[in-house]
């Protein structure tokens, strides 16, 4: 993995003696990163912005602002080129700090048609711009947890700015308190204590730069630190830290013991400069190099003018440009002037991208007066091999030329790439040919023999654990492709390795283009007369508790001879537990397994594990094989896995299996019940009404019969077994809607209604199969009727839906209005329906047809029984 911290502003103008050195240094670095973005596609890279309050002095005009949004809008850009059939996936997360790092926008993949997303949180940063502290060891910290937490993303990045030099304020006061008295890297230390600063600082660059501190901990994880440094603000002294900072030493300081994937240091002497710098950083990490840096161009007025065009020659290999163009005002338009001859007018202050012929042309204003212009218009030179070019007029149509000079910063793009146009396959001491091919952006194979410019290729090869081996590269050849020769030494045969190629490019105007670097993974092979395994890896399953596991090792013979192979050894990696023995067909070179040329074979294996255990086991298979009696034996490791599981515990498996099924039989009753439960509710009725009326009753002769009573009965025709008791005595049984008065509200809300001194509750049973029913209480002994049209004994409970349903209640006191040999009681009737005269003449029928259960009810309850048992019925 790859990150890059940039750390402040960087100078872009004339180097000072000395200086020359520290740009090659960044332009390595940030040549690095390029490659490694080509190579593995993914870049996540942490913009960090310094917060402190120096900068409402050193940054009125938040120019720091417009050179985040023009990194972020590089970065989209470059999500947005085919690299190879690829684009790169680019993902940026600002933070800003001070006294601590503070994330502003969490992880988000960049591409042209989002930047927008980031405008808003990045012009933020203008009001960010009060913090007391300058602290490097916590913004660092903050961004290493960032990016490590990337891990597998590819390449890493931090671009930071500050503009000033490391710094923690003490003080009492509140905003002392509000940014933190303490810090995580010097734990004890209160910054409310006066000099409390100067050790906090002492133990942050210890913190930093102590062996093994952040700084290795950084280059350890291949994090390369970029420092950008708004430098006018810093004393030297503070500089050099932060270079060291980067590149592990400067000027005598040191930070760090490693120097292996150290960064750079860039600084912007002026302020004016900040954009350039960001620029400078983002367009080399593209695959960027300068063509021209600095150029002072005039600002036509009206209209287009000599003295304000720039021209840019481009080719096949550096048809992509980049132009980063300060106008110098506000107003300023800019005429680019395609290879084609087609002029784009890229007006002030309107961002915007259009089709063109080859290509399409882009343009960003970052501010109102800094824009930057993209083309990926590749072309060849013409047929008089004149190079082609893109022009840019600086025209100021509102009246605002012949101002300040503008200042156009350009580069140029190399989009050829080495590419292997043979799979990088070696055999152990054989002289192999390796050929190599120029592509395009597109992955297309160029024809290098009619450039004009220069091209240069490096390479280099390494197996195994040696050392790289520089190659010489030979071509190109009529079908201009390279070459490089190489021999895998002895002893190599099955190893892997790599092939790096670097592509020099300089243009027929003398204009070097960034190098590009490629890797191409390569195979070490045995020579082909020797037997190979073909396995690249052994699976033996799994085993359940001492059972054997099995598998096979697939070989094939030489080119043109006989080999034999065998199994020297098989290993174990950490074996823990009891061990596991193995077997195998061929053990040895007296009984190695023949394997004819050209023929495929196997090698059978077993791993018998002595005891019982649950584990995973992993090693080697060491297989040794030799082309023949004569010929060297040489060996290979194939690794193997194998998962052996405990035994079955069959009583535990018996109860499991008791509960699934337990369990499955008890969810659908669970749920039947749970559903009675939720269904229980009173059903309600917009004219339920309830009756109650004095009547009395007696047994009649065939029910005496059945019962074996005989007693006090004279007749069993002459009198009705049950009476209504009227003002003139007993009364046939009806009734009449003047006895009736509304039920209780909330019927069909309840589980429990009261009417008069009876409760009715909503009853669930245990067995679910049982519907919901009413439950009548009562002090007073009462008698349960059934619904009409459903001939059922008389119970204790009654339908939820009381409409139709009638009860007996036995009064506390005996009538004085009934005849003797009677049994006086209440009757309870449900009354429900929109006609109340023709439901109480329906209800009298049903009484009249139920009369013989009423007074055998009421002979049950005037004998103290309080529920009725249906069998006497």
């Amino acid at each position: 993995m790859l990150v890059v911290a940039a750390v402040a502003a960087v100078g872009f103008g004339a180097l000072a003696p000395g200086d020359s050195a520290r740009a090659d240094v960044a332009d390595d670095t940030l040549q690095r990163i390029a490659n490694c973005l080509h190579n593995r596609h993914q870049l996540s890279i942490v913009l960090l912005i310094d917060a402190s309050g120096s900068l409402q002095t050193t940054d009125p005009d938040n120019d720091r602002i417009s050179a985040a949004r023009l990194a972020v809008s590089n970065f989209a850009s470059l999500a947005a080129i085919d690299d190879g059939g690829r684009k790169p996936e680019i993902e940026v997360l600002v933070a800003g700090f001070s006294s601590r790092f503070e994330v502003v926008v969490p992880w988000k993949s960049v591409a042209p048609d989002n930047v927008g997303e980031l405008e808003g949180p990045l012009l933020s940063f203008a009001t960010r711009n009060e913090g007391i502290d300058t602290d490097f060891p916590s913004a660092l910290v903050g961004a290493q947890r960032e990016l490590v937490a990337r891990e597998g993303r590819g390449c890493r990045a931090v671009l930071l700015f500050t503009d000033g030099k490391y710094d923690v304020v003490d003080s009492q006061s509140q905003a002392r308190v509000d940014a933190g008295l303490t810090k995580e890297y010097a734990p004890g230390i209160s910054l409310d204590e006066p000099g409390s600063s100067n050790q906090v600082e002492i133990l942050g660059r210890e913190y930093l730069c102590r062996r093994d501190g952040l700084a290795d901990q950084i280059r350890d994880e291949d994090i390369t630190l970029v420092t950008v440094a708004l430098s006018a603000r810093i004393d030297p002294i503070d500089q050099d830290f932060l270079r060291a900072l980067s590149e592990q030493a400067a000027n005598g300081q040191t930070c760090g013991a490693r120097r292996r994937g150290a960064g750079a240091y860039l600084a912007a002497a002026q302020l004016s400069e900040l954009k350039q710098q960001f620029n400078r950083v983002t367009t080399a990490i593209a695959g960027g190099r300068a063509a021209g840096a600095g150029r002072e161009v005039a600002v036509c007025t009206s209209s287009a003018c000599d003295e304000g065009r720039v021209a840019v020659p481009v080719d096949a290999a550096a048809g992509r440009v980049s132009l980063l163009v300060d106008t110098g005002a506000s107003g300023v338009d800019a005429d680019v002037q395609l290879p084609s001859g087609e002029t784009v007018t890229v007006k002030s202050g309107e961002s915007g991208s259009q089709p063109v012929e080859g290509g399409t042309l882009r343009w960003t204003w970052v501010d109102d007066r800094t824009v930057n212009i993209e083309s990926d218009v590749t072309t060849d030179d013409d047929a008089d091999g004149e190079a082609a070019e893109l022009a840019v007029t600086l025209i100021g149509r509102d009246g605002s030329g012949g101002g300040p000079p503008a200042r156009i910063d350009t580069f140029l793009y190399n989009d050829w790439a080495p590419e292997m146009f043979d799979d990088p396959v070696l055999l152990e001491g054989v002289p192999q040919t390796l050929r190599v091919h120029v592509v395009d952006a597109d992955g297309e194979p160029v024809a290098t023999d009619s450039y004009r410019g220069t091209i240069d290729f490096a390479a280099a090869i390494t197996v195994g654990d040696a050392e790289s081996v520089p190659l010489e590269v030979s071509g190109p050849d009529d079908a201009g492709r390279y070459a490089v020769t190489f021999e895998a030494p002895e002893g190599t045969g099955g190893s892997t390795g790599s092939v790096d190629l670097d592509l020099a490019v300089t243009t027929a105007q003398g204009i070097e283009l960034a190098p590009v670097q490629r890797r191409a993974d390569l195979e070490v092979r045995l020579p082909d007369v020797y037997p190979t395994v073909v396995s690249e890896r052994i699976d033996f399953g799994r085993s359940r508790d001492r059972a054997p596991a099995t598998a096979a090792l697939q070989l094939r013979g030489g080119r043109d001879r006989q080999g034999c192979l065998w199994i020297e050894d098989i290993t174990f990696d950490d074996l823990d537990g009891p061990a596991i023995e193995w077997s195998a067909t061929s053990t040895s070179a007296s009984d190695c397994e023949q394997v004819l040329a050209n023929a495929d074979d196997a090698i059978e294996l077993e791993l018998q594990p002595v005891d019982a255990a649950d584990r995973a086991v992993r090693g080697e298979v060491v297989v040794a094989f030799h082309a023949g009696e004569g010929t060297e034996t040489r060996r290979q490791s194939v690794p193997f896995e194998f998962r052996q599981l405990p035994p079955i515990d069959q009583g535990a498996r018996l109860g499991f299996f008791v509960a699934i099924l337990a369990g499955g039989l008890a969810a659908p009753l669970g749920a039947m019940w749970l559903m009675n439960r939720m269904l229980a509710r009173f059903a309600a009725a917009p004219t339920l009404n309830v009756a109650r009326i004095p009547v009395a009753a007696r047994l009649r002769f065939r029910q005496l019969m059945t019962l074996g009573v005989y007693e006090d009965v004279e007749s069993a025709d002459d009198l009705r077994s049950i009476a209504r008791v009227g003002a003139d005595g007993l009364e046939p049984l009806y009734l009449d809607p003047s006895d009736c008065r509304a039920f209780p509200d909330g019927t069909g809300r309840t589980r429990t209604v009261r009417f008069d001194e009876l409760t009715f509750k909503a009853r669930i049973e245990r067995n679910p199969f049982v519907p919901p029913y009413a439950k009548v209480d009562s002090d007073r002994p009462v008698a349960v009727g059934p619904r009409p049209g459903i001939d059922s004994t008389i119970t204790d409970a009654m339908p939820l839906a009381l409409a139709g349903s009638f009860f007996v209640v036995l009064p506390d006191t005996e009538r004085t209005d009934v005849p003797d040999g009677w049994f006086g009681a209440d009757l309870v009737v449900f009354l429900a329906g929109s006609d109340l005269a023709a439901e109480c003449v329906e209800m009298s029928r049903i009484l009249d047809e139920q009369a013989g259960r009423l007074v055998n009810a009421l002979r049950n309850l005037d004998a103290g029984i309080s529920t009725v048992d249906p069998a006497r019925v």
